[in-house]
């Protein structure tokens, strides 16, 4: 999980660096936490009715609460780089 995690991160991260090379290591964190997450939520939404279609998916039924952390740890990061700029400045 994790190095399909930290592949999709070297190609997004490349990919937004030759496309706008002006853009902030803040900003490529924000974007990357919040498309890794959706993503990682919408296979965990979609491995329950995979397994009662097929049962190879039933292992990835079992172990799925693994992959409901790595999201929710994705999604503090995404929030706490959202929210840092907008109170770095409160007194």
């Amino acid at each position: 999980m994790a190095l399909v995690l930290g592949l999709g991160a070297v190609v997004y991260g490349g990919t937004l660096y030759l496309r706008q090379p002006d853009t902030t290591p803040e900003t490529l964190i924000i974007r990357l936490t919040a498309i890794s997450a959706l993503m990682l939520l919408q296979m965990i939404l979609a491995i329950g009715p995979l397994a009662r279609l097929d049962a190879r998916f039933l292992p990835l039924l079992y172990n799925r609460r693994h992959l409901g952390v790595t999201m929710f740890m994705l999604a503090l990061v995404h929030a706490v780089f959202c929210d840092h700029p907008f109170n770095a400045g409160a007194t």
